[in-house]
């Protein structure tokens, strides 16, 4: 069974692997969003993306954000 990450997100997650995240990273802060983001975007579009979904104004970057929804709801 999947369960929502967040209120007001449409954003699942199994619960199993829920679970386990939270088993081993909850003392610290940074690794739990680090490890929930690695649950929802694989590494090629990590490493092909925007940290915080935004451009620089005058920046020839051809690169995406990461889905907002998604990134909202692991904040």
């Amino acid at each position: 069974p999947e369960v929502q990450l967040a209120e007001d997100y449409d954003v699942f997650i199994p619960k199993a692997q829920l679970d386990s995240i939270l088993l081993n990273y909850t003392r610290s802060g940074s690794l739990l969003f680090r490890k929930l983001v690695c649950a929802f975007f694989d590494d090629t579009t990590l490493a092909n993306s925007l940290p915080n979904g935004k451009r620089k104004r005058g920046l020839n970057d051809t690169r995406k954000g990461l889905d907002q929804n998604i990134v909202g709801a692991i904040k």
